[in-house]
């Protein structure tokens, strides 16, 4: 919904500062994530160190996507900026984690 909105408003302020608060909720959902798998499996130090790592990679998402939102005041293609540079991010794939799926 939120990109269909902001893509149909010509990424308007109010439209972007949705699409990146609802980012920024599914950035937290992601790390609640971590969390709870870290919890379920404090015997496997492999995945725990692996984990550590996409959550950094999850915070830094985080910080990310709610400096967004105030930045769209400033102009929107910061915050647009901002979103991308996220998304880069989380293309690069994580070598770290096939590596513990082939150990075990």
């Amino acid at each position: 919904f939120a990109t269909a909105w902001m893509g149909e408003n010509d990424f308007e302020r109010n439209t972007v500062i949705l699409y990146a608060l609802l980012a920024d909720l599914c950035g937290v959902a992601y790390y609640i994530l971590l969390v709870i798998i870290k919890k379920c499996n404090p015997s496997n130090t492999v995945l725990l160190d692996v984990l550590k790592k996409q959550s950094k990679k999850g915070m830094i998402s985080c910080v990310f996507y709610t400096l967004a939102i105030p930045a769209a005041f400033l102009h929107t293609g910061i915050s647009g900026g901002m979103i991308v540079l996220v998304a880069i991010m989380w293309l690069i794939p994580d070598r770290n984690i096939e590596k513990v799926v082939k150990k075990s």
